[in-house]
Protein backbone atom coordinates (compact mmCIF):
# COMPACT_ATOMS: atom_id res chain seq x y z
CA UNK A 1 0.00 0.00 0.00
CA UNK A 2 2.72 2.61 0.83
CA UNK A 3 4.24 2.25 -3.00
CA UNK A 4 0.55 3.40 -3.70
CA UNK A 5 0.57 6.36 -1.63
CA UNK A 6 4.13 7.37 -3.05
CA UNK A 7 2.98 6.88 -6.68
CA UNK A 8 -0.11 9.36 -5.89
CA UNK A 9 1.92 12.15 -4.25
CA UNK A 10 4.13 11.97 -7.65
CA UNK A 11 1.82 12.14 -9.97
CA UNK A 12 0.58 15.05 -8.23
CA UNK A 13 3.73 16.94 -8.29
CA UNK A 14 4.35 16.45 -11.93
CA UNK A 15 1.23 17.37 -12.88
CA UNK A 16 1.23 21.12 -12.11
CA UNK A 17 4.95 21.11 -13.50
CA UNK A 18 3.41 20.16 -16.74
CA UNK A 19 0.97 22.81 -17.14
CA UNK A 20 3.70 25.46 -15.81
CA UNK A 21 6.88 24.22 -18.00
CA UNK A 22 5.63 21.77 -20.69
CA UNK A 23 2.29 23.24 -21.67
CA UNK A 24 2.88 26.89 -22.19
CA UNK A 25 6.11 25.91 -24.68
CA UNK A 26 3.86 23.37 -27.04
CA UNK A 27 0.77 26.08 -26.79
CA UNK A 28 3.24 29.20 -28.70
CA UNK A 29 4.17 26.43 -30.92
CA UNK A 30 0.83 25.60 -32.24
CA UNK A 31 -0.23 29.43 -31.95
CA UNK A 32 3.13 29.68 -34.24
CA UNK A 33 1.75 27.25 -36.59
CA UNK A 34 -2.52 28.41 -36.60
CA UNK A 35 -2.65 30.13 -40.54
CA UNK A 36 -4.01 33.82 -40.29
CA UNK A 37 -7.08 34.28 -41.95
CA UNK A 38 -7.63 36.32 -44.83
CA UNK A 39 -10.01 38.60 -43.13
CA UNK A 40 -7.41 39.06 -39.96
CA UNK A 41 -5.99 42.58 -41.51
CA UNK A 42 -2.68 41.15 -41.75
CA UNK A 43 -0.86 41.91 -45.02
CA UNK A 44 1.44 39.14 -46.66
CA UNK A 45 4.77 39.47 -47.32
CA UNK A 46 5.14 40.71 -51.01
CA UNK A 47 2.05 42.90 -51.21
CA UNK A 48 3.22 46.51 -50.32
CA UNK A 49 6.04 45.35 -52.25
CA UNK A 50 3.32 44.79 -55.31
CA UNK A 51 1.41 48.32 -54.76
CA UNK A 52 4.95 50.21 -54.43
CA UNK A 53 8.20 50.99 -56.33
CA UNK A 54 10.87 52.98 -55.30
CA UNK A 55 8.49 55.17 -53.26
CA UNK A 56 5.86 55.74 -56.33
CA UNK A 57 2.58 54.08 -56.05
CA UNK A 58 1.31 52.13 -58.87
CA UNK A 59 -1.21 51.58 -60.68
CA UNK A 60 -2.76 49.10 -63.33
CA UNK A 61 -4.23 50.89 -66.10
CA UNK A 62 -6.14 49.80 -68.99
CA UNK A 63 -5.91 51.68 -72.57
CA UNK A 64 -6.25 53.12 -74.72
CA UNK A 65 -9.84 53.67 -75.45
CA UNK A 66 -11.05 55.44 -78.47
CA UNK A 67 -14.76 55.90 -77.61
CA UNK A 68 -15.67 57.67 -74.29
CA UNK A 69 -19.12 54.90 -74.53
CA UNK A 70 -16.55 51.89 -74.73
CA UNK A 71 -14.16 53.31 -71.72
CA UNK A 72 -17.25 53.85 -69.29
CA UNK A 73 -18.77 50.35 -69.95
CA UNK A 74 -15.23 48.91 -68.70
CA UNK A 75 -15.28 51.00 -65.75
CA UNK A 76 -18.49 49.70 -64.93
CA UNK A 77 -17.26 46.30 -65.64
CA UNK A 78 -14.58 47.18 -62.76
CA UNK A 79 -17.23 48.97 -60.40
CA UNK A 80 -19.09 45.75 -60.29
CA UNK A 81 -16.18 43.69 -58.87
CA UNK A 82 -15.43 46.31 -56.04
CA UNK A 83 -12.79 48.03 -58.44
CA UNK A 84 -11.86 51.87 -57.98
CA UNK A 85 -12.20 52.77 -61.27
CA UNK A 86 -10.94 56.10 -62.60
CA UNK A 87 -11.14 57.06 -66.00
CA UNK A 88 -8.29 59.56 -67.28
CA UNK A 89 -8.46 61.80 -70.78
CA UNK A 90 -5.02 62.21 -72.26
CA UNK A 91 -4.07 64.36 -75.26
CA UNK A 92 -1.65 62.34 -77.64
CA UNK A 93 -0.46 63.68 -80.30
CA UNK A 94 -0.91 60.90 -83.45
CA UNK A 95 0.12 61.23 -86.91
CA UNK A 96 -3.63 61.25 -88.68
CA UNK A 97 -1.86 59.56 -91.77
CA UNK A 98 -4.09 61.50 -93.84
CA UNK A 99 -2.79 64.95 -94.63
CA UNK A 100 1.01 65.78 -96.11
CA UNK A 101 1.41 69.78 -96.68
CA UNK A 102 4.03 70.38 -98.99
CA UNK A 103 5.66 73.93 -98.74
CA UNK A 104 9.10 76.03 -99.24
CA UNK A 105 10.45 76.56 -95.97
CA UNK A 106 10.42 79.98 -94.43
CA UNK A 107 12.35 82.69 -95.93
CA UNK A 108 14.17 85.29 -93.30
CA UNK A 109 12.12 87.90 -94.30
CA UNK A 110 8.30 88.27 -95.98
CA UNK A 111 9.75 90.54 -98.37
CA UNK A 112 11.72 87.58 -99.71
CA UNK A 113 8.59 85.27 -99.40
CA UNK A 114 6.54 87.70 -101.47
CA UNK A 115 9.05 87.72 -104.13
CA UNK A 116 9.10 83.92 -104.56
CA UNK A 117 5.28 83.77 -104.25
CA UNK A 118 5.23 86.15 -106.82
CA UNK A 119 7.55 83.47 -109.00
CA UNK A 120 5.40 80.58 -108.13
CA UNK A 121 2.04 82.22 -108.74
CA UNK A 122 3.42 84.04 -112.67
CA UNK A 123 4.19 79.76 -113.27
CA UNK A 124 0.40 79.61 -112.22
CA UNK A 125 1.04 77.37 -109.71
CA UNK A 126 -1.28 77.57 -106.64
CA UNK A 127 0.35 79.14 -103.48
CA UNK A 128 -0.40 81.24 -100.31
CA UNK A 129 2.13 82.57 -97.44
CA UNK A 130 2.31 81.39 -94.05
CA UNK A 131 1.57 84.04 -92.15
CA UNK A 132 1.30 82.00 -89.00
CA UNK A 133 2.59 79.74 -86.58
CA UNK A 134 6.04 77.92 -86.93
CA UNK A 135 6.08 77.90 -90.36
CA UNK A 136 5.62 81.93 -90.67
CA UNK A 137 7.35 83.33 -93.91
CA UNK A 138 6.99 79.90 -95.62
CA UNK A 139 4.83 79.52 -98.84
CA UNK A 140 2.26 76.56 -98.55
CA UNK A 141 2.03 74.73 -102.16
CA UNK A 142 -0.53 71.81 -101.15
CA UNK A 143 -2.12 69.91 -98.96
CA UNK A 144 -2.41 65.96 -99.74
CA UNK A 145 -4.22 62.91 -98.35
CA UNK A 146 -2.05 60.37 -99.81
CA UNK A 147 1.88 60.65 -99.50
CA UNK A 148 2.54 59.69 -103.23
CA UNK A 149 0.87 62.86 -104.46
CA UNK A 150 2.85 64.95 -102.17
CA UNK A 151 6.34 63.58 -103.29
CA UNK A 152 4.87 64.36 -106.92
CA UNK A 153 4.60 67.69 -105.99
CA UNK A 154 7.67 67.83 -104.66
CA UNK A 155 9.53 66.58 -107.29
CA UNK A 156 7.98 69.00 -109.93
CA UNK A 157 8.94 71.99 -107.55
CA UNK A 158 12.94 70.95 -107.19
CA UNK A 159 12.89 70.28 -111.51
CA UNK A 160 11.35 73.75 -111.48
CA UNK A 161 14.53 75.32 -108.94
CA UNK A 162 12.28 75.88 -105.74
CA UNK A 163 13.08 74.24 -102.52
CA UNK A 164 9.82 72.37 -101.57
CA UNK A 165 9.56 70.25 -98.26
CA UNK A 166 7.08 67.84 -97.47
CA UNK A 167 5.13 68.22 -93.52
CA UNK A 168 3.34 65.68 -92.51
CA UNK A 169 -0.17 67.24 -90.52
CA UNK A 170 -0.70 66.28 -86.74
CA UNK A 171 -3.14 66.55 -84.36
CA UNK A 172 -4.26 66.04 -80.81
CA UNK A 173 -6.17 62.42 -80.25
CA UNK A 174 -7.95 62.26 -77.52
CA UNK A 175 -7.91 58.86 -75.54
CA UNK A 176 -9.22 57.19 -72.20
CA UNK A 177 -7.47 55.48 -70.01
CA UNK A 178 -8.75 53.24 -66.78
CA UNK A 179 -6.65 53.54 -63.86
CA UNK A 180 -7.12 50.75 -61.15
CA UNK A 181 -5.06 51.25 -57.72
CA UNK A 182 -6.29 47.45 -56.34
CA UNK A 183 -3.12 46.22 -57.32
CA UNK A 184 -2.88 43.21 -55.32
CA UNK A 185 -6.31 41.94 -56.55
CA UNK A 186 -5.87 42.23 -60.13
CA UNK A 187 -5.19 38.18 -61.13
CA UNK A 188 -5.50 37.05 -64.15
CA UNK A 189 -9.02 36.09 -63.26
CA UNK A 190 -9.97 40.05 -63.16
CA UNK A 191 -8.17 41.30 -65.31
CA UNK A 192 -10.25 39.64 -68.36
CA UNK A 193 -13.33 40.28 -66.95
CA UNK A 194 -12.99 44.07 -66.67
CA UNK A 195 -11.56 43.83 -70.17
CA UNK A 196 -14.16 42.11 -71.36
CA UNK A 197 -14.60 42.00 -75.25
CA UNK A 198 -12.30 44.68 -75.75
CA UNK A 199 -9.18 43.45 -78.06
CA UNK A 200 -7.20 46.66 -78.89
CA UNK A 201 -6.75 47.50 -75.27
CA UNK A 202 -3.84 46.41 -72.51
CA UNK A 203 -3.14 46.16 -69.02
CA UNK A 204 0.00 48.31 -68.07
CA UNK A 205 1.25 48.23 -64.56
CA UNK A 206 2.40 52.08 -64.12
CA UNK A 207 2.98 54.92 -61.55
CA UNK A 208 -0.10 56.48 -60.77
CA UNK A 209 1.08 59.96 -61.41
CA UNK A 210 1.93 59.10 -64.79
CA UNK A 211 -1.55 59.24 -65.92
CA UNK A 212 -2.40 62.95 -66.79
CA UNK A 213 -5.95 63.98 -67.66
CA UNK A 214 -8.76 64.08 -65.76
CA UNK A 215 -10.25 61.65 -63.61
CA UNK A 216 -13.94 61.11 -63.57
Amino acid sequence: MRWIVYSLILINLAIPVYFLVISPEESSAVASETPVRPDSGVRMLGQDVAESYQGKKLCYALGPYKASVDVRLAQARAVELGLTALINEIDSEQSTGEKYRVIVPPLPDREQALRILRELQDRSIDSYMINSGDQTNGISLGLFSNQSSAITLQKKMKSLGFNAVIIEQRKPVLEYWIEVREVSRMDDRVQSLVRGRDKAVSWQLVSCDRQGGSAR
